[in-house]
């Protein structure tokens, strides 16, 4: 079934765009196809980071046919996967192309297609705002949803906010599913930013300390022990 999958967050630092990165790496060294859409114009860091390993094409969701490349990736493929890094502060940007001309629901039944939303979370009072707006957003979608705590904002049971709310349940009453993104070192969440290098290439490179590519490779495995319960809809 065509696909495509929307790493949503709206609100910026929950850690969206790390996720896509992680999951377009995911993609790579399992051999999955799929391409990548980046729109964030500013720091366009799923291109910057993974465009030498992945196709990864940038789009302006402030245009009116920002969707058009996308859905004519998937359309007539039926193992069409495309993958789009939301840029924070996308939401309104968003809607507009849900409930526009092409009235992004209709088409993708018509395609025979699903959309996933990955919803990236922090323990935060405004990103699980959010996660209610972008819910009544793809309320006429055909989507599977996907909740992610970042738990470089603290372990599963300090997302009290998230826990209580309604989004949660509302998200929940859906079918969505709840993962866990692991945390990685700050210092060595830096070097990777510094020299632009995927996950998985760092694994293997040299410059780094032994303990520090065993942090990353440890990252990545757990990573995709997530994934694996998620990945009928990835």
């Amino acid at each position: 079934m065509p696909r495509i999958i929307f790493v949503h967050g709206d609100k910026g630092g929950v850690g969206k765009s790390v996720f896509a990165r992680a999951l377009l790496d995911h993609y790579c060294r399992k051999a999955i196809p799929a391409t990548a859409y980046d729109s964030d114009k500013r720091n366009p860091d799923l291109s910057r980071f993974y465009g030498k390993l992945a196709p990864v094409q940038l789009i302006d969701l402030n245009s009116l046919t920002a969707f058009d490349s996308v859905l004519d990736e998937i359309a007539g493929n039926p193992s069409g996967r495309a993958m789009i890094d939301l840029a924070a502060g996308a939401g309104d940007s968003l809607h507009q192309l849900i409930n526009g001309d092409i009235r992004l629901g209709e088409v993708l039944r018509d395609l025979g297609a699903r959309a996933t939303v990955v919803y990236v979370i922090s323990r935060s009072r405004p990103s699980v705002a959010g996660l209610s707006v972008a819910l009544k957003d793809f309320a006429a979608v055909p989507a599977d949803w996907i909740v992610i705590k970042n738990l470089y904002h603290g372990d599963p049971a300090k997302f009290v906010r998230y826990d209580g709310s309604n989004a949660r349940k509302d998200a929940l009453a859906l079918g969505a599913r709840e993962i866990a993104m692991p945390e990685l070192l700050d210092d060595l969440y830096d070097t990777l930013d510094q020299a632009s290098m995927p996950f998985s290439v760092a694994c293997e490179d040299g410059t780094l300390s032994f303990t520090n590519r065993r942090r990353i490779r440890s990252f990545i495995d757990r990573f995709d022990e997530q994934l694996a319960t998620v990945s009928e809809v990835l």
